[in-house]
């Protein structure tokens, strides 16, 4: 036989040798792979149930917590809507936050969107809503976009509602009615 043929085929074999070792490696690499993706599945089970166990007690939590906050602001709602001279309150406790709103016939408008008087109103009805029995009642109040009819009827609701409470407001207008058992001070 020819040497070059030899060398020749010896190269061929050189070739098929490294060939041979690079797809073992890959080979080697690739059931490497294949067992750690198993062994991650196999510790991902347990994981996916615990979370979805956790999910499931954060959905129920966030029910009861809806719940036990829509107790309280129907609530207060309600004695917030006692003191209000027209529409009824809105007060939303949710896990999206808190919504204070006035509703009436025309629908719903933000506590943001009220006008000074409609929330000189509502700031005073939410105080004494947020009073309930406490035997020391202080409310302060800024009702200077309340026109003087308008005070007289708060200033009456209020003390209606809470007889012992002392009223500290603000305003550039006096009530057209005061009692005489009121003490007034003028600044």
């Amino acid at each position: 036989m020819d040497k070059s043929i030899l060398l020749q085929q010896r190269d061929g074999l050189k070739a098929a040798i490294t060939n041979a070792r690079e797809a073992e490696r890959v080979h080697i690499k690739v059931n490497t792979l294949t067992e750690q993706i198993e062994k991650a599945r196999v510790d991902r089970d347990p994981l996916e149930k615990r979370l979805s166990e956790i999910k499931e007690e954060k959905i129920k939590l966030k029910t009861e917590k809806t719940l036990s906050l829509s107790g309280t602001a129907g609530k207060l709602q309600t004695e917030i809507t006692k003191l209000l001279p027209d529409g009824e309150a809105v007060l939303r406790i949710d896990e999206d936050g808190l919504f204070i709103g006035l509703k009436r016939t025309a629908g719903i408008t933000p506590y943001l969107s009220l006008s000074g008087g409609e929330k000189a109103f509502y700031d005073a009805a939410l105080a004494n809503a947020l009073l309930g029995d406490s035997p020391n009642k202080i409310i302060i109040g800024e009702l200077a976009e309340v026109d003087a009819d308008k005070m007289s009827t708060l200033l009456k609701e209020v003390v209606e509602v809470h007889p012992n409470v002392q009223l500290i407001f603000n305003s550039c207008h006096a009530p057209k009615e005061i009692p005489d058992e009121w003490n007034v001070e003028v600044l």
